[in-house]
């Protein structure tokens, strides 16, 4: 079953997309017609959000010093099957993941967090991670890419629920 109560917050989607039979659900646990229905909204999410963060960038601190993270469409598509098939929808709403770049400037680092990757084969070299300061107990994933062809070295790669290792 899916969080919903306690210090974190769950968000409300329409048409009780995450509900069968008055209960809330992982999306694993979903029939396949609610399976597809998520499938269907996660299309409509990756374009809002791609819409609303092409050209966006913020700045946050990262080690000591700013990086500039950015978007790009992969990336966000990954945060968006994030939320709404590993995280099944419980801590972003539909508006909440449009607007990912208001929660992720808001975020604080975790330090000495960043994760080096061996022999990952898309340029990928490590994350840098931080937690959300709102309430909704999710950690992002800034990738760091510096061959990156768009020119965005840190961009917004993955949401997850689980705490960062301990160094």
């Amino acid at each position: 079953m899916a969080k919903s109560a306690g210090h974190i917050r769950a968000s409300k989607w329409d048409n009780s997309l995450y509900h069968e039979g008055g209960v809330r659900k992982e999306y694993h646990e979903l029939s396949e017609v609610k399976q597809a229905a998520v499938r269907a909204e996660l299309k409509s999410v990756q374009a809002a959000m791609w819409g609303n963060l092409k050209s966006k960038s913020i700045v946050l601190k990262a080690d000591g010093k700013e990086i500039r993270v950015g978007f790009t469409r992969s990336g966000t598509d990954h945060a968006a099957r994030d939320a709404m098939f590993t995280l099944s929808g419980k801590y972003m709403s539909r508006k909440s993941m449009i607007n990912i770049d208001a929660i992720l400037q808001q975020s604080e680092y975790v330090p000495t967090s960043h994760e080096l990757y061996k022999g990952r084969k898309d340029g990928i070299e490590y994350f840098f991670k931080y937690k959300d300061k709102q309430g909704r107990g999710i950690y992002f994933k800034v990738a760091y890419e510096p061959a990156q062809g768009q020119g965005i070295k840190y961009y917004l790669r993955s949401v997850k629920d689980n705490k960062p290792p301990k160094p």
